[in-house]
């Protein structure tokens, strides 16, 4: 377990080594992407690079871009995501989820990854990114 001592030992290391993954003032209590990376903490946006691995095989198109996920959290190694899938019916929701745990916890500081499946909202294509719309030809200005 990490303490504030070390938290802060990182933010005074990371303004010495002038890491620059991203502009940090290091005034609030967020932990930044540079101590993270300092600390060997997963950031969030390596989470929905390796989510972004997993593909709905029916649709051909990342469960990122196809809006089922609807939450993140990290908490030191562990990870949880909160996600849905276009129909309580989809045949393939076990292998997607397994899919999307397994990448996960592939990941460098990454020991363990819990899914909750949830229908609340439900899922529309209105959640379908712009970039997916493009690549499955549909009409943008429908959203």
């Amino acid at each position: 377990m990490r303490s504030k001592r070390d938290v802060i030992f990182c933010k005074e290391i990371s303004l010495v080594l002038q890491v620059q993954v991203t502009k940090c003032d290091h005034s609030s209590e967020k932990i930044c992407a540079t101590d993270q990376y300092l600390l060997g903490m997963v950031a969030k946006e390596d989470v929905v690079k390796a989510l972004k691995t997993v593909n709905d095989p029916e649709i051909g198109i990342d469960i990122v871009d196809l809006g089922l996920v609807y939450d993140l959290k990290i908490d030191d190694d562990s990870v949880t995501i909160k996600m849905t899938m276009t129909a309580p019916s989809c045949p393939l929701t076990d292998w997607i989820l397994f899919d999307a745990q397994k990448k996960v916890e592939e990941m460098d500081g990454v020991s363990k990854c819990d899914i909750e499946l949830v229908w609340d909202p439900p899922w529309t294509p209105d959640m379908i990114s712009d970039e997916a719309r493009k690549m499955l030809n549909l009409d943008n200005s429908s959203h």
